[in-house]
């Protein structure tokens, strides 16, 4: 923790050996996805918030197709509304019945995710959602013709003196 730019705490939970080492940190690149669809609403890549998000997938079909899954937009997707089923805490990680470990062996995420059957129509239930932050970041790389990293580290990191906050190699955003 650092205030007033001083650090005033410091602690690695018991492994002294992570203050070296890249650690994951799953759901804070939610936010930072969420920042990143900002930047590109900013810059007139993304039109509203209200845009369906089937639009920015036109070379692609999805399985089980309905009004709505049609009606979803990117403002269910950052406000975890989208009414795609999303369960990661009935089951641990790694087990084939949690979501995350299902689109993490699928060999496409943003189909994996939106071949799925609706479970509510959007707008009406909250539910913890990944994998609408993978179709985020997915719309962000589709619009600015940039790996959703790239796009990062060009207008969120760099311009926050953060240099390389993910190498230029690194090809899958992790939520």
């Amino acid at each position: 923790i650092v205030k007033n730019g001083y650090l005033v705490y410091e602690n690695y939970f018991g492994n002294s050996d992570r203050q070296n080492q890249a650690n994951e940190i799953h759901s804070c690149t939610k936010s930072v996805t969420s920042i990143l669809v900002g930047i590109a609403l900013a810059q007139g890549l993304i039109g509203s918030v209200n845009d369906y998000v089937l639009e920015y997938f036109p070379d692609r079909t999805f399985d089980n197709m309905d009004a709505d899954k049609e009606a979803i937009t990117i403002h269910h997707l950052l406000t975890m509304t989208s009414g795609l089923p999303w369960d990661e805490s009935s089951y641990p990680w790694g087990h084939p019945l949690n979501d995350y470990s299902a689109i993490v062996n699928s060999s496409d995420w943003v189909q994996w995710m939106l071949n799925r059957s609706m479970e509510y129509t959007p707008g009406e239930v909250w539910n913890y959602n990944t994998g609408g932050s993978h179709v985020l970041s997915a719309i962000v790389s589709e619009v600015s013709g940039m790996s959703t990293v790239a796009f990062a580290n060009q207008y969120l990191f760099t311009p926050l003196g953060i240099s390389s906050f993910f190498p230029s190699s690194f090809s899958v955003f992790i939520f």
